[in-house]
This record gives C-alpha cells, structure tokens and sequence, in this order.
C-alpha cells in the first residue's frame, strides 16, 4: 500500500512539473500607404509569451522594394525577436533576397498595452538594396505607421 501511495505521488509531482500546453492567439494589423500587414500567431509557453506559429501576408506598396519582397507569405521563420507582457508587445520580422540584387525587408512592430488583450502602436519598415560596392547600408529607407494586435 506504501508503495502505491509513493508511486502516485510520483506521478503527480511529474504532471505539475510538466510544461502547460495550452496556447493563446495573437493577432497583428497595420495598412495605410506604406504596407499591407496581417499575422495570425499561436502564443505557447508558461505565460503564454512565446510565438510558436506565425502566419500572415507582408504586401509593400512603398517604392524602391525589389518585386521579389513587395509581396510576402510570412511564416514562423520569418520571427526573429519577440517579446509580450503585461506592458508591451514587440515582434521582428526579416526577410532577405539573395537572388538577383541582394535586398532585404525588417519589419519592427513595437505596441504598448492599452487593455486586456490589446496592444495598440507603430511600426518601424526598413528596406534596403546591396550597394554597387555590394554592402547593405548605402540607402536604406525607414518608413513607420501605426500598428494593432490582439492577444487572447
């Protein structure tokens, strides 16, 4: 009987120290006459502040954009920062060109919390086009907007 109780406690004491698995929904928006941006994203982990899916579209309507970055499917590996609390919301965004004329697109969306569930704030785009030296950096164009996502 002592050893029954021992194995059941075992077994609860290893169900607490499992990772919940339970996920939340985040939401992002923004189009003005800059872009076009949507995601839709799982949140996973203990607090439920960690992307761990990412889906969405990317449409540039600003000038200078090489055609192979104008119009983009986001995914997961597209996230290269991203944080949520109680107080903010940031998410990155890059992707880079290497074909042809080397380019790359950063989307940076930095929110604030306003209420449960909503962030509201801007967004900073970079775009920029390798250099005839064959760097980045020569001309990058940095465009910015307001920006909405929900989490729940």
């Amino acid at each position: 009987m002592r050893s029954a109780l021992i194995a059941v406690a075992a077994v609860l004491a290893l169900a607490r120290m499992a990772p919940a698995s339970a996920t939340g929904t985040l939401v992002c928006e923004a189009q003005d006459k800059t872009l076009d941006f949507s995601v839709t994203g799982a949140l996973g982990g203990m607090r439920h502040n960690m992307v761990v899916n990412l889906g969405g579209n990317l449409a540039l309507k600003a000038g200078g954009v090489p055609d192979g970055l104008r119009d983009l499917k986001l995914a997961k590996e597209d996230v290269t920062q991203a944080w949520l609390d109680e107080r903010k919301l940031l998410l990155e965004l890059y992707r880079e060109q290497t074909e042809g004329r080397g380019a790359y697109v950063l989307l940076m969306v930095e929110t604030k919390f306003v209420k449960e569930g909503e962030y509201r704030g801007r967004y900073l785009l970079e775009t920029d086009v390798v250099g005839s030296d064959g760097a980045y950096g020569s001309k990058p164009r940095k465009l910015r907007g307001k920006v909405a996502c929900f989490t729940g």
